[in-house]
């Protein structure tokens, strides 16, 4: 493995990160500030204009276009920055906001909601292509990083809160996880379980927030690999490159002290390494449009 820097960006929480298939670039948000960046693979960035509200991911929609999800809800993200409100998601819940979101191999739309205050409370959603939000889990802790095997049989999830990363069975048809059936569960020191990408091995990529690594884990619950990061807070990462064999991995510098940013200069920096698995491009939302 060869791990480099790519972008000192000195984000205050990167995250969600996403290759750009089209145009061989990288897509990714800095989440508390709002602002979606991009990277175009020859060393050119830029950055959009905050939208306003905290943005925790974005994933590919159609034309350019990207699901994201927000403070309020869930909505259309121009590639210019311009965000459109689609669906609100718990009102009545003020203290909470969307994080982390993915799609699965049909095209319907995962994320959770969290409280950067308690930690606690996290529920897990499903958007279906009429853009229909329905609830799907609750009691969670803070509902993470998200993933699915190649047969689209396996759900995969991470929750920071409860410090634990869930295998689940998984009913593509109903699009529904059915059955529990396996957890790590991390100690403290070694950082709670972030975003992740899974390889084609059916391998998931672990970032360690507060942990500053990536872990390799086999269905199994095995620990297979553990990338260092020169950063304090792993929070995400994306297979990207030519052959899908390059992982880029977003930090953050987010409640870190003057002493810890000293000694993790680098925190709030994008990574890649090269691995000898491959991964595969993130599956799009099937939806035909806004309501």
């Amino acid at each position: 493995m060869n791990l480099e820097l790519v972008l000192e960006a000195q984000s205050d929480v990167g995250e969600s990160p996403v290759w750009d298939t089209d145009n061989g670039g990288l897509w990714w948000v800095d989440l508390l500030r709002g602002e979606l960046h991009y990277w175009d693979g020859r060393g050119n960035w830029t950055k959009r204009p905050s939208i306003g509200q905290s943005l925790g991911f974005v994933v590919p929609f159609d034309r350019g276009r990207f699901v994201a999800g927000t403070r309020d809800g869930i909505g259309v993200l121009e590639a210019d920055g311009h965000f459109d409100l689609i669906a609100s998601v718990e009102p009545d819940r003020p203290d909470f906001r969307m994080n982390d979101g993915k799609c699965d191999p049909q095209g319907r739309l995962w994320a959770g909601t969290m409280s950067d205050a308690t930690h606690t409370d996290g529920r897990l959603y499903r958007m279906d292509a009429n853009w229909y939000v329905e609830l799907i889990a609750e009691g969670l802790g803070v509902p993470n990083g998200l993933g699915w095997s190649r047969d689209g049989r396996l759900l995969y999830l991470a929750d920071t809160g409860r410090g634990r990363l869930e295998w689940w069975l998984f009913d593509p048809e109903r699009g529904a996880p059915v059955k529990l059936i396996n957890t790590v569960q991390f100690s403290v020191p070694e950082g709670g379980p972030d975003g992740l990408a899974v390889d084609d091995e059916d391998c998931a990529w672990v970032c360690m927030w507060g942990g500053h690594s990536v872990r390799r884990y086999a269905p199994s619950g095995d620990l297979l690999q553990v990338i260092e990061i020169p950063a304090f807070n792993a929070a995400s990462c994306a297979f990207g490159g030519d052959d899908w064999q390059d992982l880029y991995i977003t930090t953050a510098r987010y409640g870190l002290t003057d002493q810890q940013i000293q000694k993790w200069p680098l925190s709030g920096s994008v990574f890649r390494c090269r691995l000898d698995v491959k991964g595969r491009p993130a599956d799009t939302f099937k939806g035909q449009g806004p309501r």
